[in-house]
């Protein structure tokens, strides 16, 4: 919540509502000078104003000074208070950011060693499967060249799995940066 907006709306319908108050109040309001111990009404409503011109002009100056000073304090009070709310949320986005890029790198790391398991299975099978080859000379050639294309495969997870781990760091080192420019932010 905006406490300066909600201060700037509370301040319009005052304004409005003393201008109808001040406005009934004029109406009933005359200026009137005695002369030969008769008093004559030179103005009323609005129009005398122009009459009494000075005292209008010192209310106005020591209520509006007063009020100035009451407003810009409460405005000042309430821009902190605004600013710590909107730091507050930051961290929590942030703590949030984290928490994301922390979870991620940890799904990423286990889907790796359940890669790199499956990996290594795949290559003690690959060992008992060539020296089965080497006892059958006619299946050798078959079976070494499945081997090497297992072997293929597994290198070519390997990338697929190292491109998973640089992407999961590039995600962290990213958050880590946008960490810092938010701290930078926060302390400047």
């Amino acid at each position: 919540m905006n406490w300066r907006s909600v201060l700037i709306l509370l301040l319009m319908v005052g304004l409005v509502l003393g201008y109808f108050w001040l406005d009934s109040y004029m109406q009933t309001q005359a200026w009137a000078s005695a002369s030969n111990a008769k008093w004559e009404i030179k103005s009323t409503g609005w129009s005398l104003i122009l009459h009494a011109w000075p005292v209008a002009f010192a209310g106005l100056l020591f209520a509006g000074g007063a009020a100035s000073i009451f407003l810009v304090r409460l405005y000042s009070r309430l821009e902190n208070v605004d600013h710590s709310n909107e730091i507050q949320t930051l961290k929590t986005d942030l703590k949030a950011a984290k928490n994301d890029a922390e979870t991620a790198e940890q799904r990423e790391r286990e889907k790796l060693n359940g890669e790199r398991y499956a990996l290594e299975n795949e290559e003690k099978i690959l060992y008992q499967t060539r020296e089965k080859i080497f006892a059958e000379q006619e299946r050798a050639q078959q079976m070494l060249q499945e081997a090497h294309e297992i072997a293929r495969m597994a290198n070519e997870r390997v990338e697929q799995a190292e491109k998973a781990a640089r992407f999961a760091e590039i995600k962290r080192d990213r958050a880590a940066g946008g960490f810092h420019r938010i701290k930078q932010k926060i302390n400047t």
